[in-house]
């Protein structure tokens, strides 16, 4: 699945992990679906499908509630997610939870994600350390000659690699055949790097379109977040529940979801409800 992202395929992606979670319910292996879906996720990301990922979203485990190791995968998901919609500050804080993480169980190729993606995220709250996240990526990449952990994040990261000075901050007493496999491998990331931008440029591009919801739908939506059905719903509005009904399905169709659970979310993370 990640040679066909790689190779700018998201939906052959797709097909594979859609198979793959099918056999996993067949042969009862269901602890691995959770990853599986996050990586569906991450597909969505790379096709710009923001509403299918606030979808996966809604179900996705709460960091903020319990933070649980063994959903790391998905953790780096929803930053991702995070850095797509705009809201930077929860994908620092969730980083910060994650580098915690990796500082004590030593997860060295975590931690190279991890800088990856603090430097997209720093540079983007406007923070002058973004540049050294980048640099201690680099420097961690090349030492075990690693391209994609960088690579893969294509137009999220393309600008902040060939303007992080990696190549320039080096010992001025460094062999010149040193100097040349950093530069080799330099340029191997970012051939890598811009092909990966050509294939998905609106990958993690941050901002949410712009949905205008009638007064009536909005007023649904919060009392659905609330939990109520729409029966109960059409009773507090004075409306039958045909009527309610029908704002719902508009409002669905507007937010780009398909159940109450996509909609409350894709909702208030625009700030709707």
């Amino acid at each position: 699945a990640w040679l066909h992202l790689q190779n700018g395929k998201p939906q052959e992606a797709l097909d594979i992990l859609t198979s793959l979670e099918k056999k996993a319910e067949n042969e009862n292996v269901k602890n691995i679906i959770p990853n599986i879906k996050a990586f569906m996720a991450r597909c969505c990301l790379y096709r710009g499908e923001r509403n299918s990922t606030a979808e996966w979203m809604a179900s996705a485990p709460d960091e903020n509630v319990e933070f649980r190791i063994f959903d790391r995968f998905i953790y780096l998901t929803k930053v991702r997610y995070y850095l797509m919609s705009g809201r930077d500050g929860l994908a620092y804080s969730l980083l910060a939870k994650l580098r915690y993480y990796v500082g004590v169980m030593k997860r060295t190729y975590i931690d190279m994600e991890c800088d990856v993606l603090m430097a997209i995220t720093s540079h983007r709250l406007g923070l002058d350390n973004w540049k050294e996240y980048m640099r201690s990526a680099l420097d961690k990449t090349y030492e075990y000659g690693f391209v994609r952990v960088i690579s893969r994040e294509g137009a999220a990261v393309y600008g902040l690699l060939n303007s992080c000075d990696w190549l320039e901050i080096q010992p001025v007493d460094m062999p010149e055949d040193k100097l040349a496999r950093k530069k080799a491998y330099f340029k191997q990331v970012q051939r890598e790097t811009e092909k990966m931008k050509r294939f998905y440029p609106g990958y993690l591009k941050a901002g949410e379109e712009d949905v205008q919801l009638s007064e009536t739908a909005v007023s649904i939506l919060k009392l659905q977040a609330e939990g109520l059905s729409r029966q109960n719903i059409a009773v507090r509005l004075n409306m039958t529940e045909a009527n309610v009904k029908y704002h719902l399905t508009q409002a669905y169709k507007k937010l780009g979801v398909s159940g109450k659970a996509g909609a409350v979310k894709a909702a208030a993370d625009r700030g709707i409800i």
